[in-house]
């Protein structure tokens, strides 16, 4: 199939200097900021797609606490204004 449309970031080079999520790997909880803007909007995503962490509350700087999360990869998806 054929996507029409804009499906990411445009560019991601001008977001990653403003957008950090640390430690890699985490164990007990994950810092993600955000330099110079809001986020609006943020889901964490196991490796099936499921919705593990979301929070529509208007940040800068948020922590998670992953310690429920079972050893893996996530994804993070942050809608910012």
């Amino acid at each position: 199939f054929t996507v029409s449309g804009a499906t990411g970031i445009e560019d991601v080079n001008a977001l990653s200097s403003n957008f950090e999520v640390y430690p890699n790997p985490a164990s007990q909880s994950v810092n993600v900021k955000m330099n110079g803007a809001e986020v609006q909007q943020l889901k964490v995503f196991d490796v099936l797609g499921r919705v593990v962490f979301e929070t529509a509350t208007q940040f800068s700087d948020i922590i998670i606490n992953t310690s429920n999360f079972h050893v893996g990869a996530y994804y993070i998806q942050a809608v910012v204004n």
